[in-house]
Order: structure tokens, then C-alpha cells, then sequence
């Protein structure tokens, strides 16, 4: 009877939001969009999966995601309907085609992408300058069993050494596509950029050695999305139709052909198939880690993080502090040795279970309608600027949101950089030798 409550009221709340929420032709991509979405992708996964392997914890978990996504809900119809006056009179691409980056903005995108870059390299450096993730990083050891596998957690978990993947993450995952969806804006002959060549390459070999998928589908998704509201903008800003590019289709290439060749080495698909076999063998692996790994894991593990739980926040400042250097486990590698991996892997928590472990069901209906408005603010503060950093973060947030499974996970993928640039665009714009460029006049 709750399960069917609970499910009506996400049905009708669906129907009012849509009716409220403001348009994304006038609004560009609207955050609270994207974090409902991550959200609903959990909740239905949780319903496949409980559905799939019944068992005493299956409705626990459901009613966690319901409630969860009831909350959210409510917390995004709240904030469409406060600030739906101020988004009347907004449109997206008229703004950001008035863009009024400086100079100095400018040129601190290249250096950014520079800076990023070296950060790149000196992590390519320093794995493979470790004896042990070489040698598993070899072409002889990657032509064994899952070898490429074991560097990834080594590399994540410092087993063999601390590496700094958190810090290293936000320059390579974060503020090299941030930089460079920033510069479609400012830069008209970027790809004769040699500081957008360098970021963009040392970013994907640093991917390659660090073994993560998921990045590169964020990675491509965001310049994808951001070379579409780029090529819409200047074209309205120089009134000429943009061509058609074939740049999209060969991006979506690469990243599938990229994804596929990690999912083989991994250890994630049989490379013994046939071409055909394989290629529905990955694309039946992408669904799954999109749509049902996480609800699954979750369900495999609840009695360890319930009878954790809650914690009163703890959990999260456990979370913040797995940050810093060190080698120490956290929850996510004790459930992922539970459902039968190493203390090296990572088998983090949904949004539901995992605001449930810090604050019990009272977080369920608090933390998500919060999180909801406090995205909307996020989104309403990054139009209110017409630098292309503003219009990159939107971009890339709207991306990655969905992904954010707790706010440390927030913090981790973006919501730090993003507190730092709007920080020091602030510092930048209030000093005298910021002058606007002629795009603006």
C-alpha cells in the first residue's frame, strides 16, 4: 500500500513539475532536471532489482528510493515555483552570445588547460614509474586476466603507493572539460588551440592509465553537449547558420570504441567473442552500470550499512575525510568485499541508502528536497553571469548530476571546482585590469 502511495505521488508530482518547471529551450540544461533524472534512474533500478531477487531487505530499499524521489520532487516544484518569476525573462543562448570573458579571463583558460595538462603528465609519470602497476600495466600483463583491473584499484586505493587519484581527478575529470567547453566560447579556431590539443590528449592518456570508464562517458558527454549550445550560440551571435560538423558522430565513436576497449581489459567482456557477440556483450555491460549496479550492490550489502546506520552525518565526514592521503578503508571497499570483490574496489552507496545511513528516514524526506532547491539556486546563480566558465559549469554539472550519488560525491566531482571558479571569477571581475572583450559590445 505505501509502495502504491508513494508511486502515485511521484506520478502526480512528475505532472506538476513539468508544468512548472521552466523550459530548457529558454533555460539551457536545467540542473534540477539532471539530478531528478539520476535519482528516477536509481528508483527504477531499485524496483528491476528488488523485483529480480526478493528477499527481506527488497522493500526497504524500494520504499528508500520512493521516498527519496518523492522528496526531490517536492524540493524541485518548490524552487520552480518560488524563482519561476525570475526565470521568465531568461534565454540561454541570447545571454551566453553576449558573452564578456577579458583577456585575462582568457588567457587563464590556457593556462588552466596547461596547468591541468602538467598535472596529467606528472600522474602518467608517477604510475608508471611504480615497479608494480607497470608491470600490471604492461602489454605482456594486460594480455592476462582483468591486469589492467588490479592497477585501477591499486592506483585508487594506494596499495602500492599514494597517488593522489582524488586531487589528480579534479584537474583531468573536471577542470580540463570545463576549461575547454569554456573556451568554445572565447576561442572560434579551437582546434588550432595547441593549450586545448595539449589538455585534451594529456587527459585521455591519463584516463587510459587510470582505468576508469565511467570518466570518459562524463568526459565526452559534457563536450559533446557543450560544443552543442556553443555552435548554437555563435552562430546566434554572428547571425550565419553553423555548418554541419561530423565532429559529434566521431566523438560518439571514440568514446564507444574507448569504453569497449576498457570493458575487454577489465576483464568485463569475453574477448573471445565475435565482433558482434562483443559488441552487444558491452552494450549490455554499459546498461547494467548505468541502470542496475548500483541498486543491486546496494541491495547485496544492506545488512552491513543498516546495521551501520544512521550515523548522524558521520558517514559523510567519514566520506570527506577518505580524501586526504592515506591508504585507509573506507565503507565503500568493506561492501565491496562483501559482495565478493577486494578491499581494493569500490562499491559506493545511492543517493536513498546512502542519506538513510547518514540520517535515517528523517533524511530521506529532508536531505533530498534540500538538495533539490539547493541545485536550483546553483543553476539560477550560474545565469547570472555571462562569463563562459558560468556556461561551462552548467554544462558540465547538468552532466555529471546524475552520478552524485551523496553530497560528498558532489563535492568530489565538481561542486568544489565550482565553488572555487565562481570564487575566483568574483576576485577576477572586481579588479581593475579586467576589461571585457569585444564579443560583448
Amino acid at each position: 500500500m505505501t509502495v502504491l502511495l508513494l508511486s502515485g505521488s511521484i506520478a502526480m508530482l512528475l505532472v506538476l513539475y513539468l508544468r512548472v518547471k521552466p523550459h530548457m529551450r529558454a533555460v539551457g540544461p536545467f540542473l534540477p532536471d539532471s539530478f531528478l533524472f539520476g535519482i528516477g534512474l536509481y528508483t527504477a533500478g531499485a524496483l528491476f532489482v528488488s523485483s529480480a531477487y526478493p528477499g527481506p531487505h527488497s522493500l526497504d530499499l524500494v520504499l528508500m528510493s520512493l521516498s527519496a524521489f518523492v522528496a526531490a520532487l517536492l524540493g524541485a516544484v518548490t524552487f520552480a515555483l518560488v524563482c519561476r518569476r525570475y526565470y521568465a525573462g531568461v534565454d540561454f543562448r541570447t545571454q551566453f552570445a553576449g558573452v564578456d570573458s577579458g583577456p585575462l579571463e582568457r588567457a587563464s583558460l590556457k593556462v588552466l588547460l596547461v596547468v591541468s595538462g602538467v598535472v596529467c603528465l606528472a600522474f602518467v609519470y608517477v604510475v608508471l614509474s611504480n615497479s608494480i602497476i607497470a608491470a600490471l600495466l604492461s602489454i605482456a600483463s594486460l594480455s592476462g586476466e582483468a591486469n589492467l583491473l588490479e592497477a585501477r584499484k591499486a592506483i585508487t586505493a594506494g596499495s602500492e603507493g599514494y597517488l593522489a587519484p582524488g586531487y589528480v581527478k579534479q584537474f583531468r575529470d573536471i577542470l580540463i572539460p570545463i576549461a575547454l567547453i569554456a573556451m568554445m566560447l572565447t576561442t572560434p579556431s579551437l582546434r588550432r588551440s595547441s593549450a586545448a590539443w595539449f589538455g585534451f590528449v594529456t587527459a585521455i592518456m591519463a584516463m587510459l592509465i587510470s582505468g576508469q570508464r565511467l570518466v570518459f562517458v562524463v568526459f565526452f558527454l559534457a563536450l559533446l553537449l557543450g560544443g552543442f549550445y556553443a555552435r548554437q550560440i555563435v552562430a546566434l551571435r554572428s547571425g550565419v547558420a553553423p555548418p554541419a560538423r561530423r565532429t559529434p558522430w566521431l566523438a560518439v565513436l571514440v568514446l564507444l570504441l574507448l569504453y569497449g576497449v576498457l570493458t575487454v581489459l577489465l576483464g568485463r567482456a569475453n574477448p573471445d567473442l565475435s565482433p558482434t557477440e562483443l559488441v552487444a556483450e558491452i552494450s549490455i555491460n554499459l546498461f547494467d552500470r548505468v541502470l542496475f549496479a548500483a541498486p543491486r550492490e546496494n541491495l547485496l550489502t544492506f545488512p552491513i550499512w543498516q546495521a551501520l546506520g544512521p550515523t548522524g552525518g558521520g558517514s559523510w565526514f567519514a566520506d570527506l575525510a577518505a580524501v586526504l592521503p592515506g591508504v585507509d578503508e573506507a565503507l565503500s571497499n568493506l561492501l565491496h568485499s562483501a559482495t565478493g570483490g577486494s578491499l581494493l574496489g569500490n562499491s559506493p552507496l545511492g543517493l536513498p541508502p546512502d542519506v538513510w545511513l547518514a540520517w535515517g528516514w528523517p533524511g530521506l524526506v529532508l536531505v533530498p528536497f534540500l538538495f533539490a532547491f539547493a541545485v536550483g539556486l546553483l543553476d539560477m546563480l550560474l545565469l547570472g553571469s555571462r562569463s563562459p566558465l558560468f556556461f561551462a559549469l552548467k554544462i558540465y554539472l547538468f552532466v555529471v548530476l546524475p552520478i552524485c550519488y551523496s553530497p560528498y560525491l558532489f563535492v568530489l566531482y565538481g561542486g568544489a571546482v565550482a565553488f572555487i571558479l565562481m570564487t575566483f571569477l568574483a576576485v577576477l571581475r572586481s579588479g581593475a585590469w579586467w576589461r571585457p572583450s569585444a564579443v560583448a559590445a
